[in-house]
C-alpha cells in the first residue's frame, strides 16, 4: 500500500473546488427537506423514527397526499443527500489523509441512509413492509454520519496542526 497522500493520487474529488461544490450541494439540499416537512402534516420524517412501530404508526396517520410528498423527498431529494454529504465527507477526509480506509465511514453512511430510504419508501408506497428495519438502519446511518464528519474534522485538524510544528 502506498502511503502517498490520497489528495496527489485523487486530485480532481480532493480539489477545494470539489469540497466546497459538494459542501454547498449538501447545504442546498438540506434546505429543500422543509419543502418535505411541510406537506407532510407535522413535519415528522420517518428519517429520524428509530423503530419500526413507531414508523408504521407514522405511515398510519399520514394522508395520501402526506404519503406522496414523503415519497418525492425519500425518492428524490433522500437519495440526493447522501450522496452530497457523503462527497463531502469523503473528498475532505480524502484531501488530509493516505489510506481510502479513512473513506469507509461516509461511504457506510451513504449506504445506510439509501438502504434505510429504500424501506421508508417502499413502506410509504403500501409495498412490503420492512420498517423493523429501521431500529438498525437508522442508528448505523446516523453514527457513520457522525464518524465521517468527525474524521473529516480530525484529519483538517491534524493537517493544521502538523503545518504549525
Amino acid at each position: 500500500m502506498s502511503n502517498r497522500p490520497l489528495v496527489t493520487k485523487y486530485p480532481r474529488v480532493t480539489s477545494r473546488k470539489f469540497i466546497t461544490a459538494s459542501f454547498v450541494a449538501t447545504v442546498a439540499i438540506m434546505i429543500s427537506f422543509e419543502w418535505v416537512k411541510a406537506g407532510i402534516g407535522d413535519g415528522l420524517m420517518l428519517d429520524v423514527i428509530m423503530s419500526g412501530a413507531d414508523a408504521r404508526a407514522r405511515v398510519a396517520e399520514m394522508t395520501d397526499a402526506h404519503r406522496l410528498r414523503h415519497m418525492i423527498g425519500t425518492g428524490v431529494i433522500d437519495t440526493l443527500y447522501p450522496i452530497a454529504y457523503g462527497a463531502f465527507f469523503a473528498s475532505s477526509a480524502a484531501r488530509f489523509a493516505s489510506s481510502k480506509r479513512w473513506l469507509l465511514p461516509a461511504l457506510a453512511a451513504i449506504l445506510f441512509d439509501v438502504l434505510e430510504n429504500t424501506v421508508q419508501f417502499m413502506a410509504l408506497a403500501g409495498g412490503p413492509d420492512l420498517l423493523d428495519l429501521k431500529i438498525v438502519l437508522t442508528p448505523l446511518k446516523f453514527g457513520a454520519v457522525l464518524v465521517s464528519a468527525a474524521l473529516a474534522l480530525g484529519l483538517f485538524v491534524r493537517s493544521l496542526l502538523s503545518r504549525e510544528a
